[in-house]
């Protein structure tokens, strides 16, 4: 029997952690490939070997969805809680959240492999990557169980995170999974600081951001528009907690989010908090 990712993951943790080479952009990003040939399905075999790519509904697009988590953890929602000191912790900046794939009208298939584990393992080998995910690609919702060193349980949670990401989105992308994430990963360092650019432009003032004028920023800095989402509460309170970015197939080039209103936030008024 295979053993689980998680079980791989802990045996992994003894020699994966993070390092100051974590906090760099990878020296030689590797961008999805045009060539439609290079992009294919792998699923696993019972033995955990790659099996012939499995045929997949098209895709159009892709999202790259990036979140706030400190706005997440501000407004927890779907019962989620946050470590007591995840303002000390999470980063003031935007983070990965996924890729997601937008299928248009074609109905989303099935997935292709039930040994999605075993695909997902892969990562373990890719030392570099891993540790750079840590910090660009983290799960806010993450308490720790007091059973064991806090940075092993938060490591755990966010591997859970990218399972969730792989099964639901990374396994219909025609990518392998290494490719998946690397190629996820070099996206998002394109964008830049995206908190930081808002910062240094003086659009957050007091821990609210005038998510109108942010929205146009970044329109004007990506050359295309983004849909920005806020997360309410009960008294109708508001804080910028998303970001979405649409990937084009094949180029890769960035396109006008297809779900994106003319002010370019989902927001109620011009003003949203986003708390650090």
């Amino acid at each position: 029997m295979k053993p689980s990712i998680f079980l791989l993951l802990i045996l992994a943790l003894i020699t994966v952690s993070p390092s100051s080479s974590s906090l760099h952009s990878l020296s030689s990003p590797s961008l999805l490939s045009n060539s439609s040939s290079d992009l294919q399905q792998f699923s696993i075999n019972e033995d955990g070997t790659n099996a012939a790519p499995a045929p997949t509904a098209g895709f159009t697009n892709f999202s790259l969805v990036l979140q706030f988590s400190k706005s997440l953890c501000n407004f927890p929602a779907y019962n989620k809680k946050c470590d007591k000191k995840w303002k000390e912790d999470l980063p003031n900046r935007f983070t990965i959240h996924g890729l997601w794939l937008n299928f248009g009208r074609n109905p989303k298939p099935a997935p292709p492999s039930p040994r999605k584990d075993i695909e997902l393992s892969k990562l373990l080998n890719e030392r570099v990557l891993v540790n750079k995910l840590y910090n660009d690609w983290l799960y806010a919702y993450f308490v720790p169980s007091g059973n064991g060193p806090k940075e092993v349980d938060r490591k755990t949670s966010v591997w859970r995170f990218w399972t969730h990401e792989w099964d639901n989105h990374g396994v219909f992308s025609q990518l392998s999974t290494v490719d998946y994430f690397r190629n996820t990963d070099n996206l998002f360092d394109q964008l830049g600081d995206i908190y930081g650019q808002f910062a240094q432009l003086g659009l957050i003032v007091k821990g609210e951001i005038n998510v109108t004028q942010a929205s146009e920023v970044l329109t004007r800095e990506l050359g295309v528009k983004p849909l920005m989402k806020c997360l309410f509460n009960s008294k109708g309170d508001q804080l910028l907690f998303e970001i979405q970015v649409t990937i084009r197939k094949g180029d890769l080039a960035r396109l006008h989010h297809s779900q994106s209103p003319l002010k370019g936030h989902n927001c109620t008024g011009h003003m949203a908090g986003l708390k650090i």
